[in-house]
């Protein structure tokens, strides 16, 4: 059974989303936060396989959090997926680059939302064209000032694959 938790902001969107989670069979909300230091606390005893989070919170961006959820086995390395309000939201990148396993723009159906959730927790994630755009781009960047042998350079044929996807 997958435990899910939430970290939003808005304690009416984080009911809803509770009751959308709650709802699905197998699925179960595990805890909530509205700021990054609450999750600090709840989370290394939650131990949750997914963390919804929004990019922004009242004490910072959530990228920081996930960076140390994924250099750190205190919080039981659960995937993430943030809620971002645009696709065009500069660090909605930085999240992805940090450990986010996918995004779900807010103002979706909530059949998307248990899509993305769905997809993420199956290891997998939709990545729109401007995203993949931002993506390449994000690996050209570190391309032109990498050293050849850098192992975190995309190969011949992954950047094929990102400029297929873009």
């Amino acid at each position: 059974m997958p435990r899910i938790y939430l970290l939003v902001n808005d304690p009416l969107v984080a009911g809803r989303m509770r009751s959308l989670v709650d709802a699905r069979p197998g699925w179960q909300t595990v805890g909530w936060a509205a700021t990054l230091a609450q999750a600090r606390q709840q989370l290394p005893g939650l131990r949750p396989d997914l963390v919804v989070a929004n990019l922004q919170l009242p004490d910072g961006w959530i990228s920081g959090l996930l960076d140390e959820i994924g250099n750190s086995t205190r919080y039981g390395r659960p995937k993430a997926l943030v809620v971002t309000l645009t696709l065009d939201d500069s660090q909605l990148l930085e999240a992805l680059c940090s450990g986010a396993d996918g995004y779900f723009v807010q103002g979706q159906s909530p059949q998307a939302l248990t899509g993305a959730i769905e997809q993420v927790l199956a290891g997998g994630a939709e990545m729109a064209p401007a995203i993949a755009r931002h993506v390449k781009a994000h690996f050209d960047a570190q391309a032109e000032g990498a050293d050849r042998e850098d192992p975190l350079r995309p190969s011949g044929p992954e950047r094929l694959m990102l400029q297929w996807i873009a």
